[in-house]
């Protein structure tokens, strides 16, 4: 967990699925959060496709990258909005070229490292993010004195021609394709998550979020102080029987909230 000077404190947990112990499979998701500037955070996750024996590797490759060529960035101060559409894509394909250059090293193809990819910048009053398969990013946007926060979808799940089967960063025009979403608004808290969650976290058809799943999480996260108990707590949350009843997959979910004043309880 990390807690940047202008509140945000974000948090971050992959585990393994319960399809995945069942087989002695290993956790096939990646993540990475970080504060790249004072103003201005980062969440990368990625799943690696089940099917693709080093899926795994492909995912850790594709987040560690990307994060690096997103930190890059910011560290010459050129984050706005304008220019964020271009510096995620470029992430995005630096993670292909690291994950192709993978590949080409273990004399594989580059579909053994399958795996999808979620990019997301934030900063006070503006957020985007990019994605190339399935999982999504919600931001929860600042009301005024006389509304509540509200809660959007910059993405949302992609699929192909059947609901089973999605886009992953080596498919033919992976990059062209992705999907970019961003908003001008103020940004008061942020969750990425892969296709493990999506069913839980996102009302049908449309993929709205839902707001009982992330309310609690989004305060849950802006009241804690220990970085330590909140990943545990949050990856207690993800092996819970409360998910692990309805979903079998591998489960990431990243979050960022600004601080909050008021104690929160715990996660149950």
């Amino acid at each position: 967990m990390v807690e940047s000077a202008y509140g945000w404190r974000l948090a971050g947990a992959s585990v393994q699925g319960v399809s995945h112990k069942r087989l002695e499979m290993p956790c096939q998701d990646a993540h990475a959060v970080a504060l790249l500037q004072p103003d201005a955070v980062v969440l990368v996750t990625a799943d690696g496709a089940g099917s693709a024996e080093l899926s795994a590797t492909g995912a850790r490759i594709a987040v560690d990258t990307a994060l690096a060529s997103l930190a890059a960035a910011a560290s010459t101060g050129i984050w706005c909005p304008d220019n964020s559409q271009r510096l995620l894509t470029e992430a995005a394909a630096t993670a292909l070229l690291a994950v192709e250059a993978e590949a080409a090293s273990l004399e594989v193809p580059a579909r053994a490292l399958a795996c999808t990819l979620i990019l997301c910048v934030l900063l006070p009053h503006f957020a985007a993010a990019l994605q190339i398969g399935d999982g999504a990013c919600v931001v929860r946007l600042a009301g005024d004195a006389s509304t509540e926060p509200v809660l959007m979808a910059l993405t949302t799940p992609t699929h192909g021609e059947y609901l089973n089967e999605t886009t992953f960063l080596v498919s033919p025009n992976a990059i062209q394709c992705a999907q970019f979403g961003s908003t001008s608004q103020t940004i008061t808290g942020a969750a990425l998550f892969t296709d493990g969650l999506q069913e839980i976290a996102l009302n049908a058809p449309d993929y709205r979020p839902h707001g009982p799943f992330f309310a609690p999480l989004l305060r849950f996260i802006e009241a804690q102080e220990c970085p330590a108990a909140a990943e545990q707590q949050l990856r207690s949350f993800l092996e819970s029987p409360r998910l692990s009843n309805r979903t079998d997959d591998d489960l990431t979910l990243l979050l960022a909230a600004r601080a909050a004043s008021e104690e929160t309880p715990p996660l149950r």
